[in-house]
């Protein structure tokens, strides 16, 4: 009985020895892992950080476009009456019906921009610019008018994107059959503006 006992009791201090170096190896291991998920973390912070002040001056760059409407101005002012009807080719809008485009399409995604802000999950139809183009009757208007009311829409649309708060930057809506982030079309407002003043720019001197 005596000699059972013994047994018992060195296989108990055997398993507890056992157990103790499994739960060190355990707890090593844990150690380790942990360890290195901090060195990543701290890798993908600097990444975030990173990315961030990219983000940080690419947005700036767009409040930079949209600020920037002296460009147009200069531009537009810059053009002979008699050049605000002329179409460098057949089907093509005159000066004053790019200028007409270019505020409609602001406006429109100007207001895609607001209602995604607003939590808006309506998915927004495609516009049909030459429809609008049409019907806006921007052809028939002076163009110092246009300038005017593009020159009101871009101070508008500067700030409503000053309105936003830094998460919003990132949410997303679907219009036209895509999904979008307010950050794109941010970036969609600025160089569809910038594109349009170097066709007008480009072609009608």
């Amino acid at each position: 009985m005596a000699a059972a006992e013994e047994r018992n009791q060195g296989g108990g201090r055997a398993l507890r020895r056992e157990f103790t170096t499994l739960r060190e190896n355990d707890f090593a291991h844990l150690e380790r892992k942990v360890a290195d998920l901090d060195a990543r973390m701290n890798r993908m912070s600097g990444r975030i950080s990173r990315l961030g002040a990219r983000m940080d001056e690419q947005l700036s760059e767009v409040r930079r476009e949209i600020r920037e409407t002296r460009e147009w101005q200069d531009l537009l002012a810059a053009a002979p009456p008699g050049l605000e009807g002329h179409r460098y080719a057949p089907g093509k809008w005159s000066i004053r019906e790019v200028v007409g485009h270019a505020i409609d399409a602001e406006r429109m995604f100007g207001v895609r921009a607001m209602a995604i802000d607003r939590g808006d999950r309506s998915h927004f139809p495609s516009f049909d610019e030459n429809a609008y183009a049409a019907a806006s009757g921007a052809d028939r208007r002076f163009l110092t008018d246009l300038a005017e009311e593009l020159s009101a829409v871009r101070g508008s649309t500067l700030l409503l994107l000053n309105s936003f708060e830094e998460e919003i930057w990132d949410r997303r809506g679907t219009a036209a059959g895509y999904e979008f982030t307010v950050r794109s079309l941010a970036w969609i407002m600025a160089g569809h503006s910038r594109h349009h003043r170097r066709v007008v720019a480009e072609r009608y001197p």
